[in-house]
């Protein structure tokens, strides 16, 4: 190795205790890696769609706009994930209480893969809950939803 100028040893010694760091750690993790540093691309996607759909009246921190529409510490949050899917897919009507006008929100016009990821994204921003939804938990909500409406129409 004496014919290796210094300066290169160095840097093949700092090489192979780098990789070594890597492949203990990769190790010691069972190849998994850190949550914190695990892709969730539904997560992403959900986030991108209320960033470009719903943050026009919700705020992007879920505060709302102009006082109005925030998200934060409402019981929706607590219920079951059905509900949160209900609003997504069909809206909510206005209403008139106490004197004051409470604005509609229109269905949101996605699939169900994307609604799935945006009620999995509010939920655990707004909600502080963990939960993982599907399209097919997407669609199950919305045909019982379609179903209950059915049922009081035909009473």
């Amino acid at each position: 190795m004496s014919g290796i100028p210094a300066r290169t040893r160095r840097w093949s010694s700092f090489v192979v205790i780098g990789v070594s760091t890597i492949a203990i750690a990769g190790a010691i993790m069972g190849g998994k890696q850190h949550p914190s540093t695990r892709p969730e691309p539904q997560l992403d996607r959900g986030k991108a769609i209320y960033s470009d759909y719903c943050a026009r009246c919700h705020g992007g921190d879920g505060n709302g706009v102009a006082g109005r529409n925030d998200l934060r510490n409402r019981p929706i949050w607590k219920q079951p994930a059905d509900d949160v899917i209900t609003v997504l897919a069909f809206g909510v009507a206005g209403s008139e209480a106490a004197g004051a006008i409470r604005a509609s929100m229109p269905p949101i016009p996605y699939d169900d893969g994307d609604l799935a990821a945006v009620a999995t994204y509010t939920i655990q921003q707004f909600g502080d809950r963990t939960v993982r939804i599907t399209p097919e938990h997407v669609r199950n909500a919305k045909e019982h939803h379609r179903a209950k409406v059915r049922e009081r129409l035909l009473r």
